[in-house]
């Protein structure tokens, strides 16, 4: 549109029209300008967005350490400052559309008073007349009027671009993980685990775990004990391939983890972790995940999990909705459910990341019933502090500081009066405390 009536204006007179063109120029630079100024704003706007959403989370998942520890005023200065960010941010998107729709006012004005003063001179030198004038004024004022439709316009496009920035940038964000462009998804797994001299840091130069070699038989039972700190649970991320070892290899059946399809390798290892993230619906649904199984078999998971006592007292049994606003499990229960989970997908290899931490003693005996149906014939790696779950390994590795101290049985480690048997001591005498307290 703006073309055609760009041309119309040189073929009423083209004098008049390349007087306008002049101007185009200056149309154009305040166009660029507002252009990057609006962008920068837009963006601004919704970085501090971010960053109020973020902060309400926090603070409304955290309500009760706040009242708790008297911290509503500092909680309620924090926002303030957040809201004071992003009032401001607002404000200067403001005057930036202040100033820019102004411009292209004057700008339209200066070119209507140009042409009109110009086109006088040609009417009274008898080169134009008043009708070709008008119809050029006219035709004029509609070149503008798109302009001025488009930078009304504008904040919406570039209010939405912004937003389209933060979400493109986690869309193109390449995985750490590199993938091979024919990776390795063998037809079965035996189970044979290898750490080959491995050496891993989240930050450069900073390694959690030191030139660490290991071995897990097929079937085997290994439990993985230390402090805090010691590298267990960078370990499973390790063999979960959530990082690759800056040194060293870790294989699988004799393949380094590195050479297997990515989605192959998380389906072959299963994982029980000490929280447990589930969604929102039925109990059937957060434990087959769109998988899809047989009544009887489902029933008889049900059983091995320890979940069939709960979900016969329930009214809607596996049809109960769970979560916000539903049937709230405890941590004993939640577990138990992400058993179920990890006997669905029967992965020839299972990792219980400090499965049983949360858990009271009373469900702590369904617990262990569930751990020994879970294990069954699998190669197992469990991370664990309670001596009635690590007594169950075949083998005990005492890891510190990201390096492996010691293994063996419970009973040898504890003859030795080592590394482990002072862990063993300390967490007796800690649980006494607690007892007597």
């Amino acid at each position: 549109r703006i073309l055609g009536i760009l041309i119309l204006l040189y073929w009423l007179n083209w004098q008049l029209a390349l007087l306008m063109s002049l101007l185009l120029p200056v149309i154009l630079a305040a166009t660029l300008w507002f252009s990057k100024q609006a962008r920068n704003a837009f963006r601004e706007i919704r970085t501090n967005l971010a960053k109020i959403n973020a902060y309400l989370q926090e603070a409304i998942s955290g309500i009760s350490l706040i009242q708790l520890f008297q911290r509503e005023k500092d909680t309620e200065s924090n926002f303030v400052n957040l809201n004071r960010s992003y009032f401001q941010s607002t404000l200067h998107q403001i005057k930036i559309f202040g100033i820019f729709m102004p411009l292209l006012d004057i700008l339209a004005t200066m070119a209507t008073g140009i042409i009109i003063w110009y086109g006088g001179i040609l009417i009274l030198k008898g080169e134009m007349t008043i009708g070709v004038l008008v119809a050029f004024i006219s035709y004029m004022r509609l070149f503008f009027q798109p302009l001025r439709e488009l930078s009304q316009k504008y904040s919406i496009v570039q209010s939405a671009m912004a937003s389209a920035e933060r979400i493109f940038q986690l869309l193109d964000r390449r995985s750490g993980i590199p993938v091979l462009p024919a990776p390795l998804a063998p037809q079965s797994v035996k189970g044979t685990l290898e750490f080959s001299n491995v050496t891993f840091g989240y930050d450069p130069g900073k390694p959690v775990i030191h030139n660490l070699s290991m071995k897990v038989e097929p079937g085997e039972t290994i439990a993985i004990v230390g402090a805090t700190g010691s590298g267990k649970s960078t370990l499973v991320n390790l063999l979960e391939r959530m990082y690759d070892p800056d040194q060293g290899r870790i294989l699988l059946d004799g393949h380094d983890l590195r050479e297997l399809d990515l989605q192959w390798l998380r389906k072959s290892v299963g994982l029980v972790m000490q929280e447990i993230y589930l969604i929102p619906g039925t109990i059937e649904k957060n434990i087959l995940l769109d998988s899809a199984m047989k009544e009887e078999e489902f029933a008889t998971i049900l059983k091995l999990a320890q979940l069939d006592e709960l979900i016969n007292r329930l009214p809607q049994g596996i049809h109960t909705k769970i979560g916000e606003g539903n049937l709230d499990l405890s941590a004993g229960q939640r577990q138990l459910l992400a058993m179920a989970r990890v006997m669905v997908r029967d992965p020839e290899i299972l990792v219980l990341d400090e499965a049983t931490a949360n858990v009271d003693s009373e469900t702590e005996i369904l617990v262990e019933r569930a751990i020994d149906a879970t294990l069954a014939k699998r190669t197992s790696i469990v991370i664990a502090h309670r001596l009635s779950t690590i007594r169950r390994a075949d083998r005990i590795i005492v890891m510190d500081s990201g390096r492996i101290m010691e293994e063996g049985s419970h009973d040898k480690l504890m003859a030795d009066k080592g590394f482990y048997h002072r862990l063993q001591n300390l967490q007796y005498i800690d649980w006494n405390a607690g007892e007597k307290a």
